[in-house]
């Protein structure tokens, strides 16, 4: 009873349902992301093929027209878990793109040349599908939303272990559609040391829209943010995520390990 509780009442409120907007502000896509309370302050972590539209293996295969906007849905737990919240209240979208074209957020700073991205933004990472946004929260919303630095694990599960992702699977929250209550997929670790360093196999691929959830771990009786839900992981060793997210071709799943991956986004995340 005491796991139950603390998946509703914790994890429950740590998954970001993710709107992706065009310019306009109409919903192109839904996604799933996490906050993490850095040094310098408050990022939502999310995967670059949800914000960009762009498929991570192949970037030449993309969204028209791409997100220009991200809206933050988190669940309200002060209120019933049917509530909605939306996290940034008035100011609920968050600009993926400066004015001067620039991406607002931050990701690894080694990238992956490919013709269909020359001489423009985005770029694309070399080896991981993640992007750090930083947003400005009030500490009420930080305390409730956001998972502290001290929370995220410093070592890798063992093989077997059993891991917990969180999130929004096709966009759907778990109470109604429209609603900010994520689901929760048990899955275990099948492969704990890749042929690079910082990523992990899991049983079972998850549905489209859990790319960039949150992927916990309950060591000791407390939970631990291990990392972050990227996508299937194909028989050629890389992670099929699709420019829409998650195809669900795949009974095997990546997981980023976070301590590792927020490493690479060009130092400014620590």
């Amino acid at each position: 009873m005491v796991e139950i509780v603390n998946h509703g009442i914790f994890l429950g409120t740590k998954a970001a349902r993710l709107a992706l907007l065009d310019g306009e502000g109409r919903v192109l896509d839904r996604a799933t992301g996490c906050l993490v309370e850095e040094a310098d302050g408050v990022y939502l972590y999310a995967t670059w093929h949800a914000v960009t539209g762009r498929d991570f293996v192949r970037p030449e295969i993309a969204r028209t027209p791409p997100p220009a906007a991200v809206g933050i849905e988190c669940l309200d737990s002060r209120a019933r878990a049917s509530a909605l919240f939306n996290l940034l209240g008035e100011t609920e979208v968050v600009a993926l793109y400066d004015a001067g074209g620039r991406p607002a957020w931050t990701q690894e700073a080694a990238e992956r040349p490919h013709p269909a991205l020359a001489g423009g933004e985005p770029r694309c990472p070399a080896t991981v599908d993640l992007v750090a946004l930083k947003i400005e929260i009030g500490s009420a919303e930080k305390a409730t939303h956001s998972i502290g630095r001290g929370l995220v694990m410093k070592y890798t599960p063992e093989v077997g272990a059993r891991i917990t992702v969180v999130g929004f699977p096709h966009g759907y929250g778990a109470i109604f559609a429209d609603s900010s209550a994520p689901v929760f997929l048990e899955r275990g670790i099948v492969a704990n040391r890749l042929l690079g360093p910082g990523a992990i196999l899991c049983e079972g691929g998850c549905p489209r829209g859990l790319p960039g959830a949150p992927v916990f771990v309950n060591h000791l009786g407390k939970w631990w943010l291990y990392g972050i839900y990227a996508g299937d992981f194909a028989a050629d060793g890389e992670a099929r995520t699709g420019a829409n997210g998650n195809g669900g071709a795949s009974s095997l799943g990546l997981i980023l390990d976070l301590l590792h991956a927020r490493g690479l986004l060009q130092g400014k995340v620590e």
